[in-house]
């Protein structure tokens, strides 16, 4: 059955833009997938992050059982740095409905050490999730030598 949304008749007076947003999934696994380690986190985007030159920035959305909904990609940055934004990177999960969020990022040079600028935005993001109630799970840094949990080194921080 075929039905369109509706967009909401304002006041005739009202002559802007009429907006809505909505989710559109595409595609979808024929099974769940959870996401409930660092290891999982790693298995799930080495392919993608490690044949890059840059640092790449991702968003992996978790719903309140665990199951994976979904992986964004937030920020491409250069060879050791990148921008993020929380606006950006809580979008996707406020319209996904996720309960929580998993940041993940790479480094290119293949250092497993999570820097001042990482551990400044961690601490931006923990925050923002906090007044949005979308849990950050963890930070976790990925290279081509491995992973990194940012709670396992700083449980506290979470």
């Amino acid at each position: 059955m075929d039905k369109k949304l509706k967009v909401p008749d304002y006041d005739k007076r009202y002559k802007g833009s009429q907006l809505r947003v909505c989710l559109v999934r595409e595609g979808r696994s024929k099974r769940q997938t959870y996401i409930r380690t660092p290891e999982d986190v790693y298995n799930l985007v080495k392919k993608r992050l490690c044949e890059s030159d840059r640092e790449i920035f991702l968003s992996i959305l978790i719903s309140t059982d665990g199951s994976l909904i979904g992986v964004e990609e937030v920020a491409v940055g250069t060879l050791d740095e990148c921008l993020v934004s929380p606006r950006e990177l809580f979008k996707s999960a406020i319209l996904a409905n996720a309960a929580k969020v998993i940041l993940c990022h790479y480094h290119p040079s293949g250092s497993l050490r999570l820097s001042g600028p990482d551990i400044k935005l961690t601490k931006t993001l923990l925050e923002a999730g906090r007044v949005l109630c979308i849990d950050v799970d963890d930070h976790v840094l990925v290279t081509h030598r491995g992973y990194r949990s940012h709670r396992k080194i700083d449980e506290n921080l979470f």
